[in-house]
């Protein structure tokens, strides 16, 4: 596994951080989570050139965002640059055999 990652910053303040991972056997590199305010959104399309690059030195086709779908702007930011949203995130449930205890603090 491989991982990149990337604090960016100017005037001396953070804008935001971006994580990329992949594998040697995958074409893609995943960007999870993009820690990146509203206000600061006009950085992110520097932020995800810098991750790209680092990507394709690694051999890599395809950038994946993962986004969880409350985060509304961000989704649509990146929709306006061009990002088709794929997949929705999946909330997987499993019942318990037993109850889980609970007790008071």
């Amino acid at each position: 596994a491989q991982q990149w990652t990337q604090t960016f910053s100017t005037d001396g303040g953070i804008v935001g951080f971006l994580r990329a991972n992949t594998s040697t056997s995958q074409t893609t590199g995943v960007l999870s989570r993009p820690l990146i305010t509203n206000e600061h959104l006009n950085y992110l399309p520097a932020m995800l050139q810098s991750a790209a690059i680092w990507l394709s030195h690694q051999g890599k086709t395809v950038m994946q965002i993962n986004i969880a779908d409350e985060h509304e702007r961000l989704i649509a930011y990146l929709a306006h640059m061009g990002w088709k949203k794929s997949h929705s995130w999946v909330q997987l449930v499993k019942k318990l055999d037993k109850p889980i205890e609970t007790r008071a603090a």
